[in-house]
């Protein structure tokens, strides 16, 4: 199906994934928003949104000392997989942190070139959706091999708030679904998979009240509670924008500056001196 890491590799990474979950007293766990205080724990971590859609991350050092970076402009749940893979750089590759490590939307939405690559993406899949977490999820939501459809993938995604394809690949990688099953569900874009029923999940979990949410447009503290959600990291900034828009406002109206692609040049140039 595609060039796949050896059966070493996996081992490897699975008892890499292990040893980390088990250090970081997450065994059996789901990670989802922690990876952010991990990274942030590991490095001088920034987030800060950025309005390039190819743009996730990046990792450098100076000085001895390591700096991360998410960008907070692309979708929370590729946030939430750019900072898992980025951790294994620096775990496991700390010869590459010389060099400024910036990862672009390619690398994780593409099968990349670099077993490097390849790694970091396999080890975060396997971090933020650990095996026997998933299948006790497919357990407790009653999904069936044999009958599971896209609606039952959707389900899983708000779980591990990991992008529609990472839920699909580990699917496949632990056996519950065929090789042509997975490939047919990956034929599916992800906007596509999760239009309109993820982001009704999204909205369900901002601190609204039921008869908020059915008048979501004319409540009123809507702007208030929007924009606390972002402040409590409950959505990421292209949520918060869209969020807002539905009231015509924007996220300048209230003092989120917008880095632009000099800001970040600047930052790279940083970590290069």
């Amino acid at each position: 199906m595609m060039n796949e890491l050896t059966i070493e590799d996996i081992k490897l990474l699975d008892q890499r994934v292990n040893e980390q979950l088990g250090r970081l007293q997450l065994t059996n766990q789901i990670v989802r928003e922690q990876v952010f205080r991990i990274l942030q724990n590991e490095t001088t971590f920034m987030q800060y949104p950025i309005e390039d859609d190819e743009l996730c991350a990046f990792v450098c050092q100076k000085q001895g000392r390591l700096f991360s970076y998410i960008n907070s402009y692309i979708p929370h749940d590729k946030q939430i997989f750019a900072a898992a893979h980025e951790l294994y750089h620096i775990w496991y590759e700390e010869q590459r942190l010389n060099e400024v490590e910036v990862l672009m939307n390619q690398t994780l939405e593409e099968e990349p070139a670099e077993r490097s690559e390849k790694m970091a993406n396999r080890f975060a899949a396997m971090f933020l959706v650990p095996e026997l977490v998933l299948r006790q999820q497919l357990s407790a939501l009653q999904i069936d091999r044999e009958t599971i459809a896209l609606k039952d993938i959707v389900k899983l995604i708000p779980i591990f708030q990991v992008p529609y394809k990472t839920v699909v690949l580990r699917l496949f990688e632990i056996g519950f679904i065929r090789e042509k099953q997975c490939q047919q569900f990956l034929t599916i874009p992800d906007r596509d998979a999760t239009q309109g029923v993820v982001y009704q999940m999204k909205i369900s979990q901002l601190p609204l009240d039921s008869q908020q949410r059915s008048n979501i447009i004319m409540l009123d503290g809507y702007i208030e509670h929007v924009v606390e959600a972002y402040n409590d990291e409950k959505i990421s900034y292209t949520e918060l924008r869209e969020y807002l828009a539905l009231a015509n406002q924007t996220p300048g109206d209230f003092g989120y500056p917008e880095m632009t692609a000099d800001d970040f040049a600047m930052l790279l140039e940083d970590c290069d001196d």
